[in-house]
């Protein structure tokens, strides 16, 4: 089954432009927490672990990386902190919730400071069996970045807000021109880390700053569970229906609770901007709805296709022309057999709204032919 890969930018607070060439780590934020935990960093550390700050960075394919600023917003992995003669395989990363806020040259998208925090779902999420196994922090796309914080907090009890700078834990912060680095790992358990990354421009004094929000589970216990989503209802009726390769079928979303449907804006199809295609304008007035609130997108003429991608959402950006934050995952349903071993028809799908904000929610349908039809909506999540 295809999936739309959604994995966002992370950043850290204060590019400020300023080129640093030393590199500093803190185990501990120099204040009390509010909140009544704590990380005990007495304790041995696992065997083969990287050492603190910056590193070299696991990614393929390898290569340095070069000071600036990327023409898109860094997409970050998280990964154990093994030592490379340890680390068999590809490493297993995290997913990241999504861009929160984000300042890149002084711009900032519609809403930025409104949404709260998304938990990614358990499918994007690190899981480690070894308490404070230190993780590495690596960007992909061949731009060091200047800055790095990585804070922490127990998921239990996590209301979705950002870090307001206390009540959350300091797993290491620098300042060094690098494409990975190394920070304090957690105990056992689950939590919402949020990472910070900031780029400096040689040419610019203007801040180049991102953020995300990373799940990581210690041990075998998950704090929180995916939320379910209901199968389309009614079904997608496919009966005596085919593949029709190349044909593009309009779509519309309806939300629970609210009467009415409307029809999905099409993205331009061959256009690819930071792994989503942009929509051929920005769509109209937001549709209103609340967090958590079923929502449904059905092919306007029953048409049915051998796969949806599953929703997508990205903060609304001031216009098209960016910046434009990466996608990220809402949990889906399409109603078809996951353990199918062959593509089955299907028509409709099921996502729950993501937390309050301003969105763009995109979603994607293969009707049978090389490339995916893409539409988009404008929502205003409450």
């Amino acid at each position: 089954m295809a999936t739309l890969v959604a994995i966002v930018a992370a950043g850290c607070v204060g590019g400020s432009g300023a080129n640093s060439t030393g590199a500093t780590t803190a185990t501990h934020p120099g204040s009390t927490p509010t909140s009544a935990w704590t990380i005990d960093e007495t304790g041995p550390t696992p065997a083969g672990m990287l050492p603190l700050g910056p590193t070299t960075s696991l990614n393929q394919p390898p290569g340095p990386c070069q000071p600036g600023v990327p023409t898109m917003i860094a997409q970050p992995k998280l990964y154990e902190a093994l030592a490379a003669d340890q680390a068999l395989g590809d490493q297993q990363t995290a997913g990241v919730g999504e861009v929160v806020t984000y300042e890149w040259g002084g711009h900032r998208p519609v809403a930025a400071d409104s949404p709260r925090v998304t938990v990614p779902s358990l499918a994007w999420t690190l899981r480690s069996h070894l308490a404070r196994t230190r993780l590495a922090l690596a960007t992909s796309d061949g731009v060091c970045f200047a800055q790095w914080r990585v804070t922490a907090r127990p998921l239990a009890g996590y209301d979705g807000a950002q870090d307001p700078g206390s009540g959350w834990y300091l797993l290491g912060q620098g300042s060094a021109q690098t494409d990975a680095t190394v920070v304090q790992g957690v105990p056992q358990g689950e939590w919402i880390l949020h990472v910070h990354l900031g780029y400096a421009a040689a040419d610019s004094a203007l801040p180049y700053t991102s953020e995300s929000y990373v799940r990581v589970i210690v041990g075998d216990q998950p704090a929180l569970t995916d939320p379910q989503v209901p199968a389309p209802d009614p079904a997608a009726n496919c009966t005596g229906q085919s593949l029709a390769p190349g044909r593009v079928a309009d779509a519309e979303l309806t939300v629970q609770g609210m009467s009415g449907s409307i029809a999905g804006l099409l993205g331009t199809l061959p256009t690819s901007h930071g792994g989503a295609d942009l929509p051929i304008a920005m769509p109209g007035p937001p549709i209103r709805m609340r967090s958590g609130s079923t929502v449904t997108v059905r092919t306007a003429d029953g048409t049915c296709g051998n796969d949806w991608s599953g929703f997508a959402f990205l903060p609304v950006p001031d216009s098209l022309g960016g910046p434009i934050a990466p996608e990220s995952g809402l949990p889906t349903n399409d109603g078809a057999d996951r353990a199918a071993s062959t593509p089955q028809l299907v028509g409709a799908m099921n996502g729950l709204a993501p937390a309050p904000g301003e969105w763009l929610m995109v979603v994607s349908f293969w009707f049978g032919g090389p490339e995916a039809a893409t539409y988009y909506w404008r929502i205003s999540v409450s």
